[in-house]
């Protein structure tokens, strides 16, 4: 969807902006802060949904980054 691919580009000036380390730290930091409000908010669903949606994204980038080593 066009909401998801502006969302992705974004995502690339943040890791352009803040390096392979600080766009690691951003993405763990995704990742913690949905999984330990979950239970908290409205919708626990969709918190575990983004919660995982970073975690693909940290998947994904460790194999990238392994793959090319």
């Amino acid at each position: 969807s066009s909401a998801r691919n502006t969302f992705e580009r974004l995502e690339d000036i943040i890791e352009a902006g803040i390096g392979d380390q600080g766009f690691v730290g951003y993405l763990v930091g995704n990742i913690f802060k949905y999984l330990l409000r979950y239970r908290f908010k409205g919708n626990p669903v969709e918190d575990l949904k983004k919660a995982r949606f970073y975690l693909d994204k940290l998947i994904a980038k460790t194999l990238d980054e392994k793959e090319s080593v």
